[in-house]
């Protein structure tokens, strides 16, 4: 069994709703496709 967990990859701004990615855009899609 292998499992891929993304958490806390982002944070949202209570003010303006956006969204700051911390470590950069996420590339969790690439990962899974190569790991199948």
């Amino acid at each position: 069994v292998l499992g891929i967990v993304e958490n806390m990859s982002y944070f949202e701004c209570p003010d303006c709703k956006s969204r700051h990615s911390i470590f950069g855009e996420s590339h969790i899609d690439e990962v899974a496709a190569n790991t199948a």
